[in-house]
C-alpha cells in the first residue's frame, strides 16, 4: 500500500509555522499547522472519486439470466475497461479546473479479477469475484434467481450483487491530488480510498447451444471514505498525520448488453458485455475461462 507523502523543505518553514527569522542558536519548532482536507479534496470532488472507483472495482458477471444447474460451473479472468467521467480529472486537481496530474486525465481505466461461477440448482447461481495487489485488493459477490423460464422465448432474471475495494491511487497508475498549505502548494497525496457498493439488476437472455445473448438494466449505490496519509518535514523534522473524510454515497444507473459463448466440447467461456452509465462511466469487458 503506497503511503501518500507530501514534503515541506525548511525553505517554506517560514510560511507553514510563521516561524520569525532564527538569530544565534536554533528556535524551536512550533506546531505545523494542520492541512485542511476540503482544501486538498472537497466534499463534490470526493463524492466523484468513490463514484469511479466504486463502479470502476465492481462485481460483474458476465452471464445471462438462464440458470447454470446443480452441476454448473465456470471459472475465468475478467477484463473491464471503464471510461472516466468528464469531471473526474477536476476531483483529482482537488476540484480545480487545471492542473491535476496527466494520469488523472485519461479517458479510462481498467480493472482486473478473478472469477468464479457456481449453479446452486434450477434457479439460482452464485458467483464471487477479487483480486489482490500491492496491499490494494477487491472482492465482490452476486446472487442471481431465475424468475422466468419459458420453453420458448427468453428468460429474465433477477442479480444483487455487492463489491468492496481498498485501493492506493498509485497502485492502479493514478496521480496524487495537490497539497495546498496556506496558499503554498506543498507536493501532492496519493489517496486512499474504500468503497462499498451494492447492485441490482433486472436481466433477458435467450440460451442456444453454444452462446446466449442477454440484456438488462441495474443500479449501483457506492459508500466509502477516503484517507490521505501525510508526511511534513520542516528542518529535518518529519510529522505525519491522516486526515479522513466523512463518509459519500452516490449512485448511478446503467443499461448494459453482452453475449456469452461456451464451447462445450473443450469447455471454454467466452463472454463480453458493454454499458452505458447514466454518470458517463461506460464499460466495454470480457471474460475469458473454463465453463463446466
Amino acid at each position: 500500500m503506497g503511503v501518500f507523502r507530501s514534503t515541506v523543505t525548511g525553505l517554506a518553514f517560514g510560511v507553514l509555522c510563521g516561524a520569525a527569522p532564527l538569530s544565534g542558536a536554533l528556535a524551536a519548532v512550533p506546531p505545523l499547522v494542520t492541512p485542511d482536507i476540503n482544501d486538498i479534496l472537497p466534499a463534490a470532488s470526493a463524492r466523484i472519486v468513490l463514484r469511479t472507483l466504486g463502479v470502476l472495482m465492481n462485481y460483474r458477471a458476465y452471464q445471462g439470466a438462464a440458470p447454470r444447474g446443480i452441476t454448473g460451473f465456470d471459472f475465468g479472468l475478467e477484463a473491464t475497461l471503464v471510461h472516466l467521467p468528464s469531471n473526474f480529472s477536476s476531483a483529482m486537481s482537488g476540484g480545480s479546473a487545471s492542473g491535476g496530474d496527466a494520469s488523472s486525465a485519461a479517458g479510462a481505466l481498467p480493472s482486473l479479477k478473478l472469477q468464479l461461477h457456481k449453479g446452486l440448482g434450477p434457479k439460482a447461481d452464485i458467483g464471487i469475484s477479487g483480486l489482490y495487489l500491492r496491499g490494494s485488493y477487491l472482492w465482490g459477490g452476486g446472487l442471481k434467481f431465475t424468475l422466468f423460464e419459458p420453453p420458448e422465448g427468453p428468460s429474465w432474471a433477477a442479480r444483487a450483487s455487492y463489491s468492496e475495494c481498498k485501493i492506493t491511487t498509485s497502485s492502479i497508475g493514478m496521480g496524487g491530488v495537490p497539497i495546498p498549505i496556506e496558499g503554498v502548494n506543498a507536493g501532492t497525496a496519493d489517496l486512499d480510498v474504500r468503497t462499498r457498493t451494492v447492485s441490482l439488476q433486472v436481466l433477458s437472455s435467450k440460451a442456444f447451444d453454444f452462446a446466449e445473448p442477454y440484456l438488462g438494466l441495474g443500479a449501483d449505490w457506492v459508500t466509502g471514505q477516503i484517507e490521505i496519509p501525510v508526511t511534513i518535514t520542516v528542518l529535518g523534522e518529519a510529522r505525519s498525520q491522516t486526515l479522513v473524510t466523512r463518509a459519500y454515497q452516490a449512485y448511478q444507473f446503467q443499461a448494459f448488453t453482452g453475449v456469452s459463448f461456451r464451447i462445450v466440447p473443450v469447455g471454454i467461456r467466452i463472454a463480453m458485455e458493454g454499458s452505458y452509465s447514466t454518470a458517463g462511466m461506460h464499460t466495454l469487458g470480457t471474460v475469458v475461462g473454463f465453463s463446466f
